[in-house]
């Protein structure tokens, strides 16, 4: 049996790009859309965003089809966080799954969400901390067949290269995959960081894939793949770059 799955991220840098999403979805015939946060659009403040979910709604059912696609995200730092509520609200309602601090089991697949950054309050838990509670709801035999969606980029994989060159991706997160081996993982929030020298889409850390489809222009940026019964991931193909060379990363 193999599963097909559609991966982006930061839809806020173009909302145009939502019904280009909407088609590659129908296109592609994907069972998973994963799309790691950032959803909203940037200009028109907390009334733009709130205004927006009408549309946001009426994307994601379109996805969804006939109930044969199901969509996970999260909002990310960008989205104004007390529109939460409307999020839930869709998840409550079927239309996705609002994977902010959750695990989500279907189709033989573990999904887990952290949409939190690196800029957070020294109060709070850190990223690493709000990872392990995450795996420990997992059992061991889950933990190779789970789906990250992460919106910081993990340090020293060519994903969280800023214009100016600083990189700014968590090492916590990038010890985190060394040590736990997903299956899958993604992120997003570095908009351009495959366009930079150094710069990746996709990386290999042990027998995890992780990916960082990047959103520039009015192209959308999307990443195709399908995982084979075995938990083998094929076909990993950017809508841009295409195919994945080789073994990417290490």
């Amino acid at each position: 049996m193999t599963t097909r799955f559609i991966i982006t991220s930061d839809l806020h840098q173009s909302i145009g790009k939502w019904p280009d999403l909407v088609r590659a979805v129908e296109q592609e015939k994907s069972r998973f859309v994963l799309i790691a946060g950032d959803l909203l659009p940037k200009e028109g403040g907390f009334n733009g965003q709130r205004r927006f979910f009408r549309l946001l709604a009426d994307y994601l059912r379109a996805m969804r089809g006939s109930g044969e696609t199901t969509i996970l995200t999260f909002f990310g730092n960008d989205d104004f966080h007390p529109l939460e509520p409307l999020l839930d609200g869709l998840a409550g309602r079927g239309v996705c799954v609002n994977l902010n601090g959750k695990v989500h089991r279907e189709a033989g697949f573990v999904f887990c969400g952290m949409n939190h950054v690196r800029d957070y309050l020294l109060a709070k838990p850190s990223l690493r901390d709000r990872l392990e509670a995450l795996r420990s709801q997992l059992t061991p035999d889950e933990i190779g067949r789970s789906i990250w969606l992460v919106h910081n980029p993990p340090s020293d994989l060519g994903m969280d290269i800023c214009f100016d060159g600083c990189q700014v991706g968590s090492p916590n997160i990038l010890r985190f995959i060394q040590q736990t081996q997903p299956l899958l993982g993604c992120s997003g929030h570095i908009h351009e960081s495959p366009y930079q020298s150094g710069g990746r889409w996709a990386a290999r850390v042990g027998r995890t894939l992780w990916l960082q489809p990047g959103q520039e222009g009015q192209k959308l940026h999307y990443v195709s793949l399908e995982v084979m019964g075995g938990m083998e991931i094929t076909s990993v193909t950017h809508s841009l770059c295409g195919l994945m060379p080789g073994r990417a990363g290490s």
